[in-house]
């Protein structure tokens, strides 16, 4: 994870050298830099998270899948009286609680994504004002 996003970070900001370029020049491009390798990192997170979002919603959706293959089994067992009906409740239960599980789930990952989201677009905003800055700047 560390390492995926070291990757991000471009090898100018390393390898920076004020004595080439002109200082309000050479700023400008750093501030910039900074600026898009944490927009990166902060696409990257976004990212991370809703992979995340979707392994736990596939887990949950087999966990559902083998819940109702249970079920389509008990109700062949009560059929022929091996099973009672009142056996299909823990596994509605079980229904239930990975709905539930879901929902939550859901509810999580997008309280998250807004926070990461409010910092990506500030993160954008700082940037489109210092690529306007650099640009008037170019021109003046």
């Amino acid at each position: 994870m560390i390492d995926d996003i070291l990757q991000l970070i471009p090898p100018r900001l390393t390898t920076y050298n004020p004595s080439s370029e002109d200082a309000v020049n050479a700023l400008l491009d750093r501030k910039n830099c900074i600026l898009q390798t944490k927009l990166d990192v902060i696409t990257w997170e976004i990212r991370s998270r809703l992979q995340i979002r979707h392994d736990n919603l596939e887990r949950l959706y087999r966990s559902r899948e083998e819940v109702e293959e249970r079920l389509r089994q008990l109700s062949v067992d009560i059929r022929y009286r091996a099973r009672d009906h009142g056996d299909k409740r823990v596994f509605y239960e079980a229904l239930i609680k990975l709905d539930a599980e879901r929902r939550s789930s859901e509810v999580e990952c997008w309280r998250d994504l807004v926070d990461v989201l409010r910092d990506f677009l500030t993160v954008w905003e700082a940037h489109q004002q210092a690529q306007a800055r650099a640009l008037f700047l170019g021109d003046a």
